[in-house]
């Protein structure tokens, strides 16, 4: 048996080096989240901005609102089917400080 491009850990087992630079659930979700909630924070700054420019004549504060309500919504829908499939895990809250 070749040990061909791996390195031999403690136990002996051939530890082999991957190719590909996928990235894992848990770093997606380090790209995912705060996009999210920047896409969040850019909607309820448009619905300022319409809200100061047009004064009630057009619809486009409502559209920003629903907008930012609807991504809230996907992202919590989104972390909590993360925490299903295990791509996340909960820490826990510490009791007795």
């Amino acid at each position: 048996m070749r040990n061909i491009g791996g390195r031999i850990d403690a136990r002996g087992a051939i530890m082999r080096r991957t190719l590909s630079r996928r990235p894992t659930p848990v770093n997606f979700m380090h790209i995912i989240v705060p996009v999210a909630f920047a896409l969040i924070i850019a909607s309820m700054i448009s619905a300022l901005y319409f809200m100061m420019h047009d004064r009630g004549r057009t619809k486009r504060m409502v559209w920003s609102l629903a907008t930012r309500v609807g991504l809230s919504i996907s992202l919590f829908l989104f972390i909590l089917f993360a925490h299903w499939m295990g791509w996340i895990q909960s820490t826990g809250i510490p009791y007795g400080r």
